[in-house]
């Protein structure tokens, strides 16, 4: 018998098109929330409601649960407001989970909200689990998961790691500039200035006050074009968002593109670890990018070998039903702790640049 979970989902927001309404009135999962509520579905049996309805269930129907999962950005102030959320779940007598997919691997709970849970079920959060103001004892709670990649599951095939003929530009790298820091400034400008052929740029976030720079602004690139300039490109970045992971990230794995990665990708914790040198490489500074780029523009069958392997590894990472089975086993026995959330080693048989 699969583990039977009631899922609170989260709630419509301000702004939200109809479109995305009639999704949620369906029950399809959003792009953010879609990896791990598709992995809830696979490991159990799920019953979804909104928020208020967990407030009027009888108590005899709460027994019929084995866990409770409540999405942190459902109705109501789920992070912030202890005595709602002990008034919400207070009477659930089983393991209560709360997700958080933020995007922010900071993002967590008062701690009087996390004492209310049995697991804390975070999307990338950090390795370095002290970084998190809570007590040991709520840090132990804290579980990780992942976002949903636009370009959806694993594909078959070799994907932008072939051919290499087929690649006319050196780097590529499309995306908007963010509050939350200037990494991408940082690097296109330097890239600008490089003489590298490159393609992308960066444009602003709707309705931001700042403007983007005329040397590194480029086009918005969508559908289709998008996914063909990452496979016209040897070399593919991918930069901090809102947080060290980003879909592009996922994008560039599940295509099987060469990644090179900002360094804060070592801080993440995921279910599935990574490996730098294996399945993607990462820069250590800004003035060593550009002499990284230009020793791996010369070393195509090292570039061959990692968008590879980092294919094979977003196999292994975005696989729903594996996830399912780990968020199963921690829902029915949260008492036993995570496994450790330190970073996979490099790579035995990476090779180290010269430059």
């Amino acid at each position: 018998m699969p583990l039977s979970v009631c899922y609170i989902r989260r709630s419509a927001e301000p702004g939200e098109n109809p479109l995305m309404k009639l999704r949620k009135w369906w029950r399809m999962p959003q792009q953010q929330d879609a990896f791990f509520e598709q992995s809830l579905r696979a490991g159990c049996a799920v019953t979804t409601l909104p928020a208020p309805g967990l407030r009027y269930l009888p108590r005899r129907w709460l027994h019929r649960f084995d866990a409770l999962v409540v999405n942190a950005k459902a109705t109501g102030p789920w992070r912030e407001d202890p005595a709602f959320v002990r008034s919400m779940v207070g009477g659930f007598p089983g393991p209560k989970a709360l997700f958080l997919g933020n995007a922010h691997p900071a993002d967590m709970p008062a701690e009087e909200v996390a004492d209310a849970f049995d697991l804390l079920l975070k999307r990338e959060p950090y390795g370095d689990l002290e970084r998190y103001p809570l007590h040991p004892a709520n840090r132990d709670k804290i579980r990780p998961t992942l976002a949903g990649c636009p370009f959806g599951a694993p594909e078959p095939g070799p994907g932008c790691s072939e051919p290499e003929a087929g690649k006319s530009r050196d780097v590529f790298f499309a995306g908007r500039v963010n509050d939350a820091n200037d990494i991408r400034e940082q690097v296109w400008s330097r890239i600008v200035a490089s003489g590298l052929d490159a393609a992308g740029g960066l444009h602003p976030r709707p309705r931001a006050a700042t403007e983007v720079p005329a040397a590194l602004r480029g086009p918005r690139i969508k559908g289709r074009g998008y996914y063909e300039a990452i496979c016209s490109a040897r070399t593919n970045l991918a930069l901090d968002g809102f947080g060290p992971l980003t879909a592009r990230h996922l994008e560039l794995w599940q295509a099987k593109a060469f990644m090179v990665s900002a360094p804060t990708l070592r801080e993440i914790w995921l279910h599935e670890p990574p490996v730098e040198g294996r399945d993607y490489v990462a820069f250590d500074g800004y003035d060593g990018l550009v002499e990284l780029l230009r020793a791996y523009l010369d070393r195509p069958d090292e570039r061959r070998r990692i968008a590879r392997n980092g294919g094979a590894y977003f196999a292994r990472l975005y696989d729903p039903v594996r996830h399912g089975r780990m968020l199963a086993e921690w829902l029915q026995h949260p008492e036993r702790g995570a496994a450790s959330p330190a970073p996979a080693a490099p790579a035995a048989d990476a090779q180290a640049l010269d430059p």
